[in-house]
């Protein structure tokens, strides 16, 4: 069955509509605008109990029922049954929706007395419909009615709820289903990795480890030094002799000073095993390869025991006495000895000097 509405009637020739509209068509209309519930207000149809007496009062407001008005206008009193010698009871507050009466009445709706009372179910059918508006624990040898024996229910969208928008864009019931649907999957095929994933991290990163490894970050990023190791150098007869190295595995920068100039076919060892001597580029090393008190910098692969140096050197500038300026025709300084230098020339100094000769080029060091 489809239904649409509202719309004029036609009238025929003697006067009749052709069509009636009846009340459940204009109800069909209101439902799906506005929801089930009483009217937002602090104390629109509250219950309440003053402990005087076995009964209840229900305040005026406003609620909705499938597409019908009820209100309440004034305070109405409810007597409540007695209480029971041994057994408790729960009554309940409710408006009821009779279609058969065509009245919407605030009634109340009895329960039975059990050792463990449980509130009456709601008539929700083709003949009424009702929204509790409060349940009333009946106690056994209960003489009156407190407030602490009224259970608001007027928020519980279960059983009432509230009117909380002139159109109700989702069931809040289907919402919540499908986020517990989606939590549910999650649980049933994520939560296991996830959890495992967790509990295997947090057995890594103990407390001890995570604090070890947060001291290794802070002293690796207080470290402002050069990670270079500095290798001792003494020669016998062809052999270079490096000690120093604390590496094991791996490619290591080094730094040592030599104390004599590199000939062809001079050999080194490291921790007194035999290195093969390489450029950068992997080729052989000639004599002038680096020369006596110069700093050489290379890279160690203690893995495949090769030594590589880079094709130039630094002269140490410690091992330098130099005390008169380039001489363009021979590559030679002057000083207190005569210190061979390959180009390019620069003169050390230990403070700015006073002048310079021509082609000098000096710098200044501590």
């Amino acid at each position: 069955m489809e239904y649409s509405g509202f719309f004029d009637a036609i009238l025929d020739k003697n006067g009749k509509p052709d069509r009636l509209y009846k009340a459940e068509d204009w109800d069909r209309h209101l439902e799906n605008l506005i929801s089930n519930g009483v009217f937002a207000g602090g104390t629109n149809l509250q219950v309440t109990a003053d402990g005087s007496a076995m009964s209840v009062v229900l305040q005026p407001g406003p609620a909705w029922i499938n597409g019908k008005n009820y209100l309440n206008d004034q305070a109405l009193a409810f007597a409540i049954d007695a209480a029971d010698g041994t057994l408790s009871r729960i009554d309940r507050i409710v408006i009821c929706l009779d279609y058969g009466a065509r009245s919407i009445t605030a009634q109340i709706k009895k329960g039975a007395f059990a050792s463990t009372a449980a509130a009456p179910t709601l008539q929700r059918d083709a003949d009424k419909y009702e929204l509790c508006l409060a349940n009333i624990s009946v106690p056994a040898g209960t003489t009156a009615i407190t407030q602490s024996l009224s259970r608001d229910t007027r928020l519980d969208n279960d059983v009432c709820g509230i009117v909380h928008a002139v159109v109700d864009h989702i069931k809040t019931g289907t919402f919540y289903n499908q986020i517990a649907d989606d939590l549910a999957r999650f649980r049933s095929t994520n939560e296991a990795g996830f959890t495992t994933w967790v509990n295997g991290l947090k057995e890594v990163l103990d407390e001890n480890t995570a604090g070890n490894l947060l001291n290794l970050i802070n002293t690796h990023k207080s470290d402002q030094t050069v990670h270079v190791t500095t290798l001792a150098c003494t020669k016998s007869g062809t052999v270079y002799a490096l000690t120093g190295m604390t590496a094991t595995e791996g490619k290591v920068p080094v730094m040592f000073i030599p104390t004599t100039h590199y000939v062809a076919g001079d050999t080194v060892t490291i921790d007194g095993t035999a290195y093969t001597l390489h450029t950068r580029n992997g080729s052989a090393l000639t004599t002038g390869a680096w020369d006596g008190n110069s700093i050489v910098i290379g890279v160690v692969n203690v893995n495949i025991k090769v030594l590589y140096v880079g094709p130039s050197r630094l002269p140490n500038p410690g091992a330098l006495d130099i005390r008169y300026g380039y001489v363009p025709e021979l590559p030679t300084y002057y000083g207190t000895a005569r210190t061979v230098l390959h180009l390019p020339f620069i003169t050390f100094h230990t403070s700015e000097p006073g002048s310079v000769v021509d082609g000098e080029i000096w710098a200044v060091y501590e």
